[in-house]
């Protein structure tokens, strides 16, 4: 097979001693592409005409765009594109003419069949050049179209046109009824939903119950603070009316010398706008004693606003 290499540098032909394609001065054919390696690739012949192997190169080496492997060779078709780096070369490849094969006949000269020439391989193959202008020979049996086409169906309605409603359908088929929701189904949802908003409803008492100022829950704090001898949180139970008369020191060295060692809250309750209660404490003297007490709201909350001994 006479086989050829075009690029820049010209036409080079293919023998078989191979091409090997590199960058250093020791190869066949020596490029001064900066992307070729110093052995880039090698073209040697095959079986069946010529193969390209790329021989480890840093940049690859690319057959009509498609990069080779790694010392896996490829076989190389007609007119091929071999890129490497930015060069670009061809491969053109013609196949030698086949002398007819003769049979000869036994006790003669004359052919006992006629000559068999080889024919051209079909386009695209590994075997020979592209044939773009091939065409394959139609084919001589065509079948005959079938001479029974089945009608359509009959029983499919035809369409309604733009704008008017659909046909009733025809005897025999009931209209399509949209399937109705079970009762039970829908009392489910709305025990469901009812039982969301009942809890809701409580836990949000709850809570208020739980947050919300009461006569109870500021003179139990005045009192459990006054045990302790927290008396600045004691001191901040007052209204503000008690607060502007007397000072957080002055009510706290009060308790100097005397001390409540006991309390105790009972009776409160309020109208909405006053509250009531009575504490009963003793003190460290064993002195004891009672005191009814009046509380009013201040920003929401239950302030003590005087306080009575009892005689």
């Amino acid at each position: 097979m006479d086989a050829s290499l075009n690029g820049p540098f010209g036409s080079i032909a293919l023998s078989a001693d191979g091409l090997t394609i590199g960058r250093v001065p020791d190869n066949k054919l020596v490029l001064t592409d900066a992307k070729a390696s110093s052995h880039h690739a090698e073209i040697r012949p095959s079986e069946n005409g010529y193969i390209i192997t790329d021989l480890g190169s840093t940049n690859g080496t690319f057959v009509n765009e498609q990069q080779l492997a790694a010392r896996e060779p490829r076989q190389l078709n007609a007119s091929d594109t071999i890129r490497i780096g930015d060069t670009r070369m061809t491969y053109q490849a013609s196949s030698q003419q086949i002398d007819p094969t003769v049979y000869a006949e036994k006790g003669g000269s004359s052919p006992a069949y006629d000559p068999t020439v080889a024919a051209p391989p079909p386009a695209g193959t590994l075997y020979g050049s592209e044939q773009p202008n091939y065409q394959p020979p139609a084919p001589s049996y065509v079948p005959p179209a079938p001479s029974y086409i089945p009608p359509a169906p009959s029983y499919a309605p035809p369409a309604p046109a733009y704008g008017q409603p659909p046909a009733a359908p025809p005897y025999g088929y009931p209209p399509a009824v949209a399937p109705k929701r079970s009762n039970r189904t829908l009392f489910i949802i709305l025990g469901s939903v009812l039982g969301g908003i009942l809890l809701l409803c409580v836990l949000v008492s709850v809570i208020y119950s739980a947050t919300r100022s009461t006569p109870e829950k500021t003179l139990t704090t005045y009192c459990t603070s006054l045990k302790s001898g927290d008396y600045q949180t004691a001191y901040n139970q007052f209204s503000s009316s008690i607060r502007s008369q007397e000072t957080e020191g002055q009510f706290a060295s009060a308790f100097t010398i005397t001390h409540v060692t006991n309390c105790s809250v009972s009776n409160t309750g309020d109208d909405g706008t006053l509250g009531r209660g009575v504490m009963s404490f003793t003190t460290n003297v064993n002195v004891s004693g009672i005191n009814d007490y009046q509380l009013i709201q201040e920003n929401g909350e239950w302030k003590i606003n005087s306080q009575i001994p009892r005689k």
